[in-house]
């Protein structure tokens, strides 16, 4: 079961906003979720210094149903509202087709998409 969950992620509008596939707060964002429980996030802004996180995930079950937990994560660190890494429960999309999503903003579509391997 966790093994569905490991590998590698890219941000993707659900919606066509102007963004190309990967961008997302002017940047592109790569996710790699680790099958020892680690993470690493990759950040390059747009004309920006590339940023890189890691933390830790787990996997648990809420009312909502199968959720990730991320430990350290901050989308777009340079953002000043984004800047403190924290907790982050993120609920998963398993869709009857394609691949596994993980909403970071479902009010304007955007998703962690998982990639194939």
């Amino acid at each position: 079961m966790i093994g569905d969950y490991v590998g590698h992620y890219e941000v993707f509008p659900r919606i066509t906003t102007g963004y190309r596939n990967g961008v997302y707060k002017g940047g592109t964002h790569q996710l790699q979720v680790q099958a020892d429980g680690t993470f690493v996030y990759i950040y390059s802004p747009t004309g920006g210094n590339t940023t890189k996180t890691t933390g830790t995930w787990t996997l648990h079950h809420t009312k909502r149903g199968l959720s990730i937990l991320f430990d350290g994560l901050a989308l777009a660190p340079s953002d000043a509202d984004a800047r403190k890494s924290g907790y982050w429960d993120i609920p998963i999309h398993r869709p009857f087709w394609g691949p596994i999503r993980l909403p970071i903003n479902d009010d304007l579509g955007y998703y962690w998409i998982k990639k194939k391997s």
